[in-house]
Protein backbone atom coordinates (compact mmCIF):
# COMPACT_ATOMS: atom_id res chain seq x y z
CA UNK A 1 0.00 0.00 0.00
CA UNK A 2 1.53 3.32 -0.69
CA UNK A 3 1.00 5.78 1.87
CA UNK A 4 2.68 8.68 -0.33
CA UNK A 5 1.56 10.09 -3.98
CA UNK A 6 4.30 11.49 -5.87
CA UNK A 7 3.54 14.40 -8.68
CA UNK A 8 6.95 15.31 -11.05
CA UNK A 9 6.15 18.62 -12.74
CA UNK A 10 8.72 20.29 -14.69
CA UNK A 11 10.27 22.37 -11.38
CA UNK A 12 8.01 20.85 -8.66
CA UNK A 13 8.52 17.34 -6.97
CA UNK A 14 5.05 17.21 -4.88
CA UNK A 15 4.81 14.83 -2.10
CA UNK A 16 0.82 14.28 -0.87
CA UNK A 17 0.73 12.48 2.48
CA UNK A 18 -1.54 9.52 2.11
CA UNK A 19 -2.31 7.76 5.23
CA UNK A 20 -5.91 8.44 6.60
CA UNK A 21 -7.55 9.84 8.57
CA UNK A 22 -4.59 11.52 10.28
CA UNK A 23 -1.37 10.28 8.12
CA UNK A 24 0.57 8.68 11.10
CA UNK A 25 3.77 8.78 9.99
CA UNK A 26 4.82 5.35 10.81
CA UNK A 27 8.21 3.73 9.93
CA UNK A 28 6.68 2.53 6.21
CA UNK A 29 5.52 5.80 5.35
CA UNK A 30 8.75 7.38 6.58
CA UNK A 31 10.68 4.88 4.39
CA UNK A 32 8.63 5.81 1.40
CA UNK A 33 8.93 9.58 1.96
CA UNK A 34 12.89 9.01 2.83
CA UNK A 35 12.78 6.94 -1.29
CA UNK A 36 11.15 9.87 -2.97
CA UNK A 37 13.30 12.36 -1.50
CA UNK A 38 16.05 10.37 -2.24
CA UNK A 39 14.76 10.66 -6.26
CA UNK A 40 14.12 14.30 -5.75
CA UNK A 41 17.83 14.60 -4.93
CA UNK A 42 18.90 13.06 -8.31
CA UNK A 43 16.67 15.20 -10.42
CA UNK A 44 16.68 18.84 -11.31
CA UNK A 45 13.67 20.18 -9.21
CA UNK A 46 13.26 23.52 -8.19
CA UNK A 47 10.61 23.17 -5.79
CA UNK A 48 10.03 20.36 -2.95
CA UNK A 49 5.85 20.87 -1.76
CA UNK A 50 4.47 18.53 1.00
CA UNK A 51 0.33 18.37 1.35
CA UNK A 52 -2.37 16.50 2.63
CA UNK A 53 -5.93 16.61 3.12
CA UNK A 54 -7.98 18.75 5.19
CA UNK A 55 -8.28 16.69 8.42
CA UNK A 56 -5.12 16.52 9.21
CA UNK A 57 -1.39 17.34 7.52
CA UNK A 58 -0.26 14.95 9.83
CA UNK A 59 -0.87 14.15 13.51
CA UNK A 60 2.73 12.60 14.09
CA UNK A 61 4.31 9.76 14.13
CA UNK A 62 3.48 6.25 15.25
CA UNK A 63 3.35 6.10 19.14
CA UNK A 64 3.83 2.49 19.16
CA UNK A 65 6.67 2.58 17.37
CA UNK A 66 8.63 4.63 20.02
CA UNK A 67 8.15 2.25 22.47
CA UNK A 68 11.61 0.00 23.81
CA UNK A 69 10.92 -2.64 21.03
CA UNK A 70 10.83 -0.14 18.09
CA UNK A 71 12.19 3.13 19.02
CA UNK A 72 16.04 2.62 17.85
CA UNK A 73 14.44 1.95 14.11
CA UNK A 74 11.73 4.60 14.35
CA UNK A 75 14.21 7.24 15.39
CA UNK A 76 16.91 7.22 12.97
CA UNK A 77 14.34 6.36 10.07
CA UNK A 78 12.12 9.72 11.19
CA UNK A 79 15.45 11.72 11.12
CA UNK A 80 17.26 10.68 7.85
CA UNK A 81 14.04 12.05 6.19
CA UNK A 82 15.51 15.64 7.73
CA UNK A 83 18.62 15.05 6.99
CA UNK A 84 17.94 14.45 3.39
CA UNK A 85 15.29 17.60 2.99
CA UNK A 86 18.48 19.15 4.25
CA UNK A 87 20.85 18.13 1.39
CA UNK A 88 18.14 19.58 -0.84
CA UNK A 89 18.91 23.14 -2.43
CA UNK A 90 15.54 23.80 -3.64
CA UNK A 91 13.15 25.39 -1.73
CA UNK A 92 11.30 22.99 0.26
CA UNK A 93 7.39 23.71 1.31
CA UNK A 94 4.91 22.65 3.36
CA UNK A 95 0.77 23.19 2.45
CA UNK A 96 -1.00 23.02 5.74
CA UNK A 97 -4.58 22.78 6.02
CA UNK A 98 -5.27 20.52 8.73
CA UNK A 99 -3.66 19.61 12.08
CA UNK A 100 0.31 19.33 11.90
CA UNK A 101 1.52 17.59 15.25
CA UNK A 102 4.47 15.98 16.51
CA UNK A 103 6.40 14.48 13.83
CA UNK A 104 3.47 16.41 11.40
CA UNK A 105 3.98 19.62 13.08
CA UNK A 106 8.31 19.19 12.46
CA UNK A 107 7.71 18.45 8.65
CA UNK A 108 6.18 21.20 8.08
CA UNK A 109 7.55 23.56 10.06
CA UNK A 110 11.42 22.53 8.91
CA UNK A 111 9.99 23.18 5.74
CA UNK A 112 11.48 26.53 3.83
CA UNK A 113 8.45 27.82 3.18
CA UNK A 114 4.90 26.96 5.38
CA UNK A 115 1.55 28.51 3.72
CA UNK A 116 -1.52 27.55 5.57
CA UNK A 117 -5.34 28.00 6.11
CA UNK A 118 -7.22 29.17 9.00
CA UNK A 119 -8.22 25.61 9.89
CA UNK A 120 -4.72 24.51 10.46
CA UNK A 121 -3.03 24.23 13.87
CA UNK A 122 0.71 23.46 14.99
CA UNK A 123 2.12 21.70 18.38
CA UNK A 124 4.92 19.53 19.85
CA UNK A 125 3.04 17.49 22.67
CA UNK A 126 5.83 15.40 22.76
CA UNK A 127 6.80 16.65 26.73
CA UNK A 128 2.88 15.58 27.57
CA UNK A 129 4.32 11.95 26.79
CA UNK A 130 7.94 12.49 28.88
CA UNK A 131 9.45 12.88 25.36
CA UNK A 132 11.25 15.55 23.35
CA UNK A 133 10.98 16.05 19.65
CA UNK A 134 14.66 15.72 18.31
CA UNK A 135 14.19 17.80 15.39
CA UNK A 136 12.22 20.45 16.60
CA UNK A 137 15.47 21.02 19.14
CA UNK A 138 17.83 21.06 16.69
CA UNK A 139 16.53 23.33 13.72
CA UNK A 140 13.50 25.33 15.66
CA UNK A 141 15.77 27.93 17.01
CA UNK A 142 17.75 28.51 13.52
CA UNK A 143 14.56 28.63 11.77
CA UNK A 144 12.37 31.21 13.97
CA UNK A 145 12.90 32.81 17.67
CA UNK A 146 14.35 30.41 20.25
CA UNK A 147 11.98 31.34 23.01
CA UNK A 148 9.02 31.05 20.78
CA UNK A 149 11.02 27.63 19.66
CA UNK A 150 11.19 26.89 23.59
CA UNK A 151 7.70 27.87 24.63
CA UNK A 152 6.37 25.30 21.72
CA UNK A 153 8.56 22.51 22.80
CA UNK A 154 8.21 22.58 26.40
CA UNK A 155 4.56 23.80 26.84
CA UNK A 156 3.19 20.73 24.66
CA UNK A 157 0.30 22.86 23.31
CA UNK A 158 -1.15 23.66 20.21
CA UNK A 159 -1.27 27.01 18.22
CA UNK A 160 -4.26 28.42 15.47
CA UNK A 161 -2.86 29.15 12.68
CA UNK A 162 -3.10 32.72 13.41
CA UNK A 163 -0.83 32.58 16.47
CA UNK A 164 1.71 30.53 14.00
CA UNK A 165 1.94 33.50 11.60
CA UNK A 166 2.19 36.03 14.45
CA UNK A 167 5.10 33.84 15.77
CA UNK A 168 6.84 33.15 12.32
CA UNK A 169 6.26 29.77 12.15
CA UNK A 170 4.34 30.14 8.88
CA UNK A 171 4.79 32.41 5.93
CA UNK A 172 1.60 32.98 5.05
CA UNK A 173 -2.17 32.59 5.73
CA UNK A 174 -4.37 31.59 2.27
CA UNK A 175 -8.30 31.52 1.57
CA UNK A 176 -8.92 27.67 2.49
CA UNK A 177 -11.58 27.93 -0.42
CA UNK A 178 -8.65 28.75 -3.42
CA UNK A 179 -5.74 27.21 -0.98
CA UNK A 180 -4.35 25.17 -3.78
CA UNK A 181 -4.14 28.46 -6.37
CA UNK A 182 -2.90 30.88 -3.89
CA UNK A 183 -0.57 28.17 -3.10
CA UNK A 184 0.62 27.67 -6.54
CA UNK A 185 0.94 31.54 -7.13
CA UNK A 186 3.12 31.85 -4.40
CA UNK A 187 5.26 28.83 -4.85
CA UNK A 188 5.46 30.09 -8.62
CA UNK A 189 7.69 33.47 -7.59
CA UNK A 190 10.42 30.42 -7.03
CA UNK A 191 10.48 28.68 -10.11
CA UNK A 192 10.78 31.96 -12.25
CA UNK A 193 14.06 33.16 -10.44
CA UNK A 194 17.73 32.64 -12.62
CA UNK A 195 18.71 29.23 -11.47
CA UNK A 196 22.30 30.27 -10.71
CA UNK A 197 21.76 33.00 -8.24
CA UNK A 198 19.10 31.12 -6.62
CA UNK A 199 21.47 27.87 -6.32
CA UNK A 200 24.28 30.09 -4.24
CA UNK A 201 21.99 32.24 -2.29
CA UNK A 202 20.10 28.92 -1.00
CA UNK A 203 23.29 27.48 -0.18
CA UNK A 204 24.70 30.13 1.09
CA UNK A 205 21.44 30.51 3.70
CA UNK A 206 21.97 27.32 4.53
CA UNK A 207 25.67 27.65 5.08
CA UNK A 208 25.12 30.42 7.09
CA UNK A 209 22.40 29.63 9.39
CA UNK A 210 21.86 26.04 9.36
CA UNK A 211 25.22 24.41 8.72
CA UNK A 212 25.20 22.37 11.90
CA UNK A 213 21.92 21.15 11.49
CA UNK A 214 22.79 17.25 10.88
CA UNK A 215 25.40 17.14 14.11
CA UNK A 216 22.87 18.65 15.95
CA UNK A 217 20.34 16.29 15.16
CA UNK A 218 22.63 13.17 15.75
CA UNK A 219 23.18 15.24 19.66
CA UNK A 220 19.52 15.10 20.38
CA UNK A 221 18.77 11.47 18.59
CA UNK A 222 21.81 10.37 21.23
CA UNK A 223 20.53 12.24 24.09
CA UNK A 224 16.68 10.95 22.86
CA UNK A 225 17.63 6.79 22.76
CA UNK A 226 20.60 6.34 25.11
CA UNK A 227 19.17 8.70 28.03
CA UNK A 228 15.26 9.68 27.60
CA UNK A 229 13.88 6.43 26.33
CA UNK A 230 15.59 4.84 29.00
CA UNK A 231 13.54 6.69 31.46
CA UNK A 232 10.65 5.21 33.42
CA UNK A 233 8.49 8.64 32.00
CA UNK A 234 9.41 7.82 28.79
CA UNK A 235 7.70 4.43 28.85
CA UNK A 236 4.98 5.58 31.15
CA UNK A 237 3.94 8.30 29.00
CA UNK A 238 3.70 6.48 26.04
CA UNK A 239 1.63 3.31 28.02
CA UNK A 240 -0.89 5.81 28.88
CA UNK A 241 -1.36 7.69 26.11
CA UNK A 242 -2.67 4.28 24.25
CA UNK A 243 -4.08 3.25 27.27
CA UNK A 244 -5.90 6.23 27.29
CA UNK A 245 -5.41 7.75 31.01
CA UNK A 246 -3.50 10.01 32.88
CA UNK A 247 0.16 9.42 33.22
CA UNK A 248 1.93 8.99 36.74
CA UNK A 249 5.42 9.99 36.37
CA UNK A 250 8.11 9.16 38.65
CA UNK A 251 9.37 12.91 40.48
CA UNK A 252 13.02 12.38 41.35
CA UNK A 253 15.48 12.31 38.17
CA UNK A 254 18.28 13.81 40.01
CA UNK A 255 20.25 10.75 38.94
CA UNK A 256 20.32 11.70 35.26
CA UNK A 257 22.94 13.25 33.79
Amino acid sequence: MDLIKVERGERVFAVTLSNPPYNILNIAMLKEIQEALRELLSGHYRILLFRSGEKAFSAGADIKEHLPEQVREMIPTFDEVFLLMHSFDGISAACVNGAALGGGCELALFCDVVLATEKAKFGQPEIKLGLFPPVALAAYPAIFSPKAALDLILSGEPVSAVEAYRLGFINKLLDAANFDEEARKYLCRFAELSDSSFQITKKMFKKLHLADFPQKLKDAENLYLDVLAQTEDATEGLTAFLEKRKPVWRRDYSDIH
